[in-house]
């Protein structure tokens, strides 16, 4: 499930911010996980 992947920084922000609310202070951790994948159209030659 991609949360923030098609949201804008303001969105993101927002979210990031209602996370920090609701874990427990101290012990509570959101984790961020992304993937990258590359353009197959755009390699450079070098």
């Amino acid at each position: 499930m991609f949360v923030l992947h098609n949201w804008g920084d303001k969105g993101c922000i927002k979210v990031l911010k209602n996370c920090k609310e609701a874990v427990p202070p101290n012990i509570g951790k959101v984790l961020i996980v992304d993937s990258v994948i590359r353009d197959k159209r755009k390699t450079m030659k070098v």
